[in-house]
């Protein structure tokens, strides 16, 4: 009954030849692209290129093709990969960019006044170009870095993107992870870009200026063309677990209740998927049939933007239209779309401007089947009691199968609560080998409020390593209405926790629909998966001590809650002294003044500090309400012992060295293994065989050496995992301690800076290389104190981490300093 009602079509060459009309009419086959602009005030223009270096510029007069609706057609030499049309240039008035596979041109658009019915003429007239310094793929643009004018930024062949500002190149950069011919879209919102990573994951990047002076951000008066002698690194803001490969994205201008940022729609290989600016998956909507582009255009009322709605083309032909993530329309297509824009043509809003396979550009519009079935006679004699009983059926079926009311908008049935129990679980069964502590159940409580049950929910939980749990994928096959406990247990490995939180994400759809909805929840593990209160130890090689604007609260009172023997306080406690036994034997001691607000934290294990203090400050956050009226207020007044830090970053160093020793070592005797059995094999073959006990002893010990070399690597690699999130714990809780100083909120965008550029997710990916971890610091470092970027490789990150903490400790002397160097 639906379809798509041609307004205006552009008709196709004719051709007596079948072969030469099919090049013809193909020849958008392997690439078209549409471009609605308004070109000085003329009539909106439709722009259209293709990969045989064809232009052609349209404007449609009326509803039927007349031959001055083509405004312009010209054939260039190269192919044309993508066309713009913006203000690229300083003249301040817009030009076409056209990208061709080895450079980059700039035209200006000449209109001619025509004399007779034929109206005006277009034609392009080249004004410069760029060369490339490799093979482009695509190309989009925008005013990046808040600038005035429009820049385009190129996606390039060998992985990197190029952004030009007119006729200057600003800078090239790498994405790594990302996929070769990928979509990047640009989000002016934040000035963050999107792109699709190898492992399907939907990436967020800010570009942060390293060598440049934070206080002094590029504004948009400025010229654009400064950035060119600064550096711009990419810099991750979140990340986004799509599972599919995604074809394009865009962005949303209609902001929903209690909506901060836009909402970003990406389209998958199968599927809709709707996610937040931070990050967060919302919903899906998945198709009966692969789509294969989409287009997002407004709806407007009186000048105000009413609402968005999405036009969606899948491989079978249908077009369909979702307005609130509800199809509002669909229409079976004639030919294969490859292209479609909405504009308003004709000072007629809400056209559809499509390009087919076959190159012919057509505008249309929703309409529907005329109905040619003759109208048949009507029945005069009717029973209309046995119709009214008829309807009565009718409308009690209706109701029957409407009473599940899951139709609502936005109705949430699913709610998620955790209960957080201070109690272990001392037994060990149902937990791997690996695990040093008992394990840990926590209760989900799933509430169902609807009048139906929810089928195959799956509920994921993901702590941070090496906090695990036994199941973090549970499938629940019926949530039937009420609440229903899920129980997942918890336990630790070999590593020292560096974080007690957990994410928790209920997945479900409701019958009879395909969108997947989510309920996330977010929690803490409490103190004692990490060990247990114990007797105080004399171990206090490392100590910290803290000082609050709260009165003496006895230790006591803070661990009330996790103290044996069922909150029986034990002796040791009443001195104001408690220790803390980790799972891997290590001890800690917390001891408290019996007289004002001050706590010290010791230990033999510098990494043993950090999960202590964070709890330990939670807990106090907790108590103050009931002892002060003002703000808690905690403060580091001491220093931290610099050398203490650098031997945990030289173990990584020496780490590492080692295993690229050992790799060395296995490759050499694999090579000298397979030597070896080559001139065996070729000894067996001689009539008269020589002695073959040498080389089958030498044999034997290669293969030998072999297995012990290849079972030290196994054994380092675990070394260099504990090392490592010894060095994440103890940089985490510098920053913690930095956080306590005044700097932190006097200087509150360096300190932000320093944080991200300490986060633990790069080093952590990286075990075998950690290169880039370290730039990253020292970068941030460097940028903070003025100072020009240095290259860190294998050789020097040593030395450089050295000098720009040692830099920055007297940077920050006179404000709240970090380190004490000894000597």
């Amino acid at each position: 009954m639906f379809r798509l009602n041609k307004f205006w079509q552009q008709p196709l060459p004719n051709s007596d030849e079948e072969d030469e009309k099919k090049t013809t009419n193909n020849f958008y086959l392997n690439g078209g692209m549409i471009l609605v602009e308004l070109i000085e005030n003329e009539p909106l223009s439709i722009i259209t290129g293709c990969f045989e270096g064809i232009i052609r510029i349209y404007c449609p007069h009326g509803r039927e093709f007349v031959p001055h609706d083509l405004q312009l057609e010209k054939k260039l030499d190269q192919p044309i990969l993508n066309i713009g049309f913006s203000d690229f240039l300083k003249t301040n008035e817009k030009v076409l960019a056209i990208l061709h596979p080895n450079e980059l041109c700039y035209y200006s658009i000449i209109v001619t006044k025509g004399l007779d019915i034929h109206g005006i003429q277009f034609d392009i007239q080249k004004i410069t170009s760029l060369t490339l310094t490799s093979k482009a793929i695509t190309f989009f643009y925008d005013n990046f870095f808040n600038s005035e004018k429009a820049i385009i930024c190129i996606q390039l062949f060998n992985g990197n993107i190029i952004f030009i500002d007119g006729e200057q190149v600003l800078f090239e950069k790498n994405l790594p992870n990302a996929l070769l011919y990928y979509p990047i879209k640009y989000i002016p919102y934040n000035d963050t870009f999107l792109i699709n990573t190898l492992s399907f994951q939907l990436m967020c990047l800010k570009f942060i200026s390293i060598s440049e002076d934070k206080q002094q951000k590029p504004k948009s008066k400025k010229n654009i063309a400064s950035f060119k002698h600064n550096t711009l690194e990419p810099q991750v803001l979140w990340t986004c677990l799509i599972g599919e490969n995604i074809s394009d994205v865009c962005v949303s201008k209609k902001y929903e209740k209690n909506q901060e940022g836009p909402k970003l729609i990406a389209l998958g290989s199968t599927s809709l998927f709707f996610i937040s600016h931070k990050g967060e998956l919302l919903s899906s909507l998945k198709f009966d049939s692969p789509p294969t582009n989409f287009h997002l255009y407004p709806v407007y009322r009186d000048d105000q933007l009413l609402r968005e709605n999405l036009i969606v083309v899948t491989l079978s032909n249908h077009l369909l239209i979702y307005s609130s993530h509800k199809l509002v329309w669909t229409a079976k297509l004639e030919k294969k779309i490859i292209n479609i824009v909405v504009a308003k043509i004709n000072n007629i809003p809400g056209m559809i401007i499509t390009l087919n396979i076959n190159g012919q550009l057509e505008v249309c519009y929703l309409g529907t089947n005329i109905y040619t079935t003759p109208i048949q006679q009507v029945e005069l004699n009717k029973d209309y009691k046995e119709m009214e009983n008829e309807m009565k059926e009718l409308t009690e079926t209706i109701e029957k199968y409407s009473k599940n009311e899951y139709i609502k908008k936005e109705k949430l049935y699913i709610s998620m609560d955790i209960n957080i129990s201070n109690l272990l679980n001392i037994s060990k069964n149902n937990i791997p080998e690996n695990s040093i502590s008992p394990a840990y159940v926590v209760e989900f409580l799933i509430k169902n409020t609807a009048n139906f049950s929810i089928h195959n929910a799956k509920l994921f939980v993901s702590p941070v390593e090496p906090i695990m749990a036994t199941k973090p994928c549970q499938i629940i096959e019926t949530l039937p209405n009420g609440t229903t406990t899920m129980l997942v247990s918890f336990y630790v490995k070999e590593y020292m926790p560096c974080s007690l939180e957990c994410q928790s994400s209920l997945i479900y759809s409701l019958p009879n629909s395909d969108e997947i909805k989510t309920v996330n929840c977010s929690f803490k593990l409490p103190i004692i998966i990490c060990g247990e209160l114990s007797s105080p130890s004399k171990e206090n090689k490392f100590k910290l001590t803290i000082e609050t604007n709260l009165p003496a609260v006895l230790l006591s009172d803070i661990y009330k809650d996790i103290c044996p023997k069922d909150g029986v306080i034990p002796k040791y406690i009443s001195k104001n002294i408690v220790g803390f036994r980790y799972w891997n034997k290590i001890n800690a001691t917390i001891n408290g003044s019996t007289r004002r607000g001050r706590y010290r934290i010791s230990s033999n294990f510098l990494e043993a500090l950090y999960v202590l203090l964070i709890d330990f400050k939670q807990r106090l956050k907790d108590i103050s309400s009931k002892h002060i009226s003002n703000e808690l207020d905690i403060k580091y007044q001491e220093s931290f012992e610099f050398n203490d830090y650098i031997p945990y970053f030289d173990e990584i160093i020496n780490n590492n060295e080692k295993l690229n020793k050992l790799n060395d070592d296995l490759i050499n005797k694999t090579l000298q293994y397979k030597v070896i059995q080559k001139k065996l094999l070729l000894h067996y073959k001689d009539k008269i065989p020589t002695s073959l006990i040498g080389l089958r002893s030498l044999l034997d010990r290669t293969y030998a050496s072999i297995h012990t070399i290849s079972s030290d690597i196994i054994n380092l690699k675990k070394e260099n995992r504990i090392s490592t999130y010894n060095f994440v714990v103890i940089s985490h809780m510098i920053l913690e301690l930095w956080r306590m100083k005044d700097f932190s909120t006097k200087h509150k965008e360096d300190f932000e800076l320093l944080c991200e550029s300490f986060s633990p997710r790069l080093l952590l990916i990286s075990e075998d290389n950690n290169d880039t971890y370290f730039q990253t610091i020292i970068d941030s470092i460097n940028m903070m104190l003025r100072k020009d970027k240095k290259n860190v490789n294998t050789f020097n990150k040593r030395t450089l981490l050295i000098e720009s903490l040692k830099s920055l400790n007297n940077y920050m002397n006179d404000k709240a300093f970090l380190f004490n160097e000894n000597g």
